[in-house]
């Protein structure tokens, strides 16, 4: 699975197309970097995936049941307006303007960039989003990161 890095502040064009940061484009294969796939990600943000990993997570989403109604919503949601995307010669990329109305994208964006995808962020938004307390921040460490420990054993 990519690991990808970094926060990139970009502007769209009056096209509705966006530049990829060269720092951004050096964690991508070379010959990944022609076809990618976007869709509304969580908190407002769209997610951008090179098609290689959008391939993994919709083999994973495949394997859940269709009768189970939970599973059939996400699976829903998550192809809900998903586009293809064609990087240009000039490694810029045209955004759905469903999606960019959606997330209220304008002009300012903010590619933040972890785990396999690139989340797509009206500037506004990204930095309401980021907003995070030292507590707040210590108290998710403590719930996400500890819960996912393996259970110490106690010698007597």
């Amino acid at each position: 699975m990519a690991s990808f890095t970094g926060e990139f502040e970009v502007t769209m064009d009056e096209k509705g197309r966006i530049q990829l940061p060269v720092m951004l484009r050096k964690q991508i294969p070379a010959d990944s970097l022609d076809t990618f796939m976007i869709n509304m990600g969580f908190e407002g943000c769209l997610n951008l995936f090179p098609y290689y990993e959008w391939k993994k997570e919709k083999e994973v989403l495949d394997q859940k049941s269709l009768y189970d109604d939970e599973a059939r919503a996400f699976a829903r949601f998550f192809n809900f307006r998903s586009a293809i995307l064609k990087m240009d010669g000039q490694y810029r990329l045209l955004l759905p303007k469903p999606l960019l109305e959606e997330a209220g994208i304008r002009k300012d964006i903010v590619l933040s960039a972890f785990g396999n995808r690139i989340e797509v962020w009206a500037a506004e938004k990204y930095r309401d989003a980021a907003v995070l307390t030292n507590e707040r921040y210590a108290e998710l460490a403590k719930k996400v990161m500890v819960k996912n420990q393996p259970e110490q054993v106690k010698e007597d």
